[in-house]
């Protein structure tokens, strides 16, 4: 009964979305090309790392002749079964990239950010690996969307069993804890330029309503807070941000 009641609440979100002024900008998406046209203008033998790259790569089907992306992650299961990756590093990436220092020409993520306790450590160590002129790419909710706000009232087990029950598909993954530490635009730009890039582009998007698709009136209202937000250009409170920055080329 209950999963007919949420399938029957998203089918009506979903002919919603498709008429929201924040939904035009599909941040996945733009997350996805964003590196493709970043590997595109690498020479053959460069070096990409997907980092906490999981069960699979967004940005694959981008990836140019010549070029090689190295998943890692701290679940070695995952990597085995990640069949969009040449090949894995098992490591975990909240202490060090398991790379040569300047060896590495993009260092990217989706969605690992928010779970690192120390950003500010894990841009350093991308920092130190990446060649001069290399890329830096990352997509992550941002701390302050509504999604991340309540996300972080509940305990993670309760949140497991929620998000269980809410999205089926989920069962038997793993969420892991989610810190994050200065994971809103001001503070991430502030954080890689500390760390010593060059940040050249901020994105950010509004819409996360679709986290509450599950139940109408909460969706409603969610969707009218983000209208509102991108109204004002309220970055800190946007669902979502795509940041890129470049280690300085001092040759």
């Amino acid at each position: 009964m209950l999963r007919r009641f949420v399938r029957a609440n998203r089918r009506v979100a979903a002919s919603i979305e498709r008429r929201l002024p924040q939904r035009r900008l599909d941040i996945s998406l733009l997350y996805e090309r964003t590196v493709g046209d970043a590997m595109r203008r690498l020479p053959a033998g460069a070096i990409v790392v997907d980092a906490g790259a999981g069960p699979r790569c967004s940005f694959y089907e981008y990836k140019p002749a010549g070029v090689t992306i190295i998943g890692v992650d701290s679940s070695e299961r995952d990597l085995r079964a990640n069949p969009e990756i040449d090949s894995f590093r098992f490591a975990d990436i909240t202490r060090q990239l398991p790379f040569e220092d300047g060896t590495v020409d993009i260092v990217a993520s989706k969605h690992v950010l928010e779970h690192l306790p120390d950003t500010g450590r894990f841009l350093a160590e991308a920092y130190r690996v990446l060649k001069p002129g290399g890329a830096t790419i990352h997509l992550l909710p941002s701390r302050y969307g509504a999604f991340a706000v309540l996300s972080r009232l509940l305990p993670d087990r309760w949140r497991q069993r929620v998000v269980n029950r809410l999205h089926p598909e989920t069962e038997g993954t793993v969420r892991f804890h989610t810190y994050y530490d200065r994971c809103w635009p001001a503070a991430l730009e502030a954080t890689m330029e500390q760390a010593g890039f060059e940040v050249e582009s901020t994105a950010v998007s509004y819409y996360g309503a679709h986290y509450f698709g599950f139940f109408l009136p909460f969706y409603l209202c969610a969707a009218a807070w983000e209208w509102l937000y991108l109204l004002l250009g309220a970055r800190p409170l946007a669902a979502a941000l795509l940041v890129v920055a470049r280690k300085p080329d001092r040759d």
